[in-house]
């Protein structure tokens, strides 16, 4: 085990630091630090993953608007269902590289 000689805190810092009490502030820092060690790993590794399903979904948005200019649904429904479809995912695609800013949905028929 190591001694810590000494430390310069935020104020924010201090004040948690002073929040804890005596006689466990060196073993909580001790967890935190050895617990947020894998912090930027893991949160590296969640942006993949949901970089991948942004991606997913794109190719869903992508199928759904080949389906509806190839075969056009049999009712009024079901095209505005996956109309909302298309326009759902691409707003949960917003800020990456698979948002498609040009896609407004025109009605063919109309």
């Amino acid at each position: 085990m190591r001694q810590l000689i000494s430390a310069t805190l935020t104020e924010d810092a201090a004040a948690v630091w002073e929040s804890w009490p005596k006689g466990s502030r060196s073993a909580q820092m001790s967890t935190l630090l050895t617990e947020s060690s894998t912090l930027l790993i893991e949160k590296q590794a969640l942006s993949r993953r949901v970089g991948h399903f942004q991606g997913v979904m794109a190719s869903y948005r992508t199928n759904l608007l080949r389906f509806l200019r190839l075969e056009p649904p049999y009712d009024q429904l079901n095209r505005v269902i996956m109309e909302g479809m298309i326009i759902e995912i691409n707003e949960n695609c917003w800020g990456t590289v698979h948002y498609d800013p040009g896609l407004e949905y025109q009605d063919e028929t109309s």
